[in-house]
């Protein structure tokens, strides 16, 4: 997050419409965080190609992962990138709940949604899995 200056933050977040660009969770009067796509311990840059607008809850989880492993087929895909992938054809939003729909989904959702049940879908959960 740093050198990332708050005119850029505030661009990134209107431009994600207030929300979450992993789970989509509203971030209005919330607090924010700048997550780097691809880790800065993996290279990546502070450019606005690789960074995100991201919830407490989601950059915690994602850490400096960029890859996770798929629990339905048990392989690895990188985390869903927000600013080359369509969040539609990864994720389903079920009566509240984020299904990963393709490997990217499932292992980001994996990841990123670990902590917070409603997320998984009732064969995907923890104890399941």
């Amino acid at each position: 997050m740093n050198n990332i200056d708050e005119i850029t933050k505030g661009t990134l977040l209107t431009n994600a419409g207030y929300r979450c660009e992993y789970c989509h969770k509203l971030l209005q009067n919330e607090i924010f965080e700048i997550d780097h796509i691809i880790p800065k311990s993996k290279l990546g840059s502070n450019l606005k190609n690789n960074i995100a607008v991201a919830c407490h809850r989601c950059n915690r989880n994602k850490g400096n992962c960029s890859e996770w492993i798929d629990p339905l087929t048990g392989t690895t895909q990188l985390i869903f990138n927000p600013r080359y992938q369509i969040w539609k054809d990864h994720f389903r939003n079920l009566n509240e709940e984020i299904i990963g729909i393709t490997g990217i989904g499932r292992a980001t959702a994996s990841l990123l949604f670990r902590n917070t049940a409603q997320y998984l879908p009732f064969d995907l959960q923890w104890d399941k899995i």
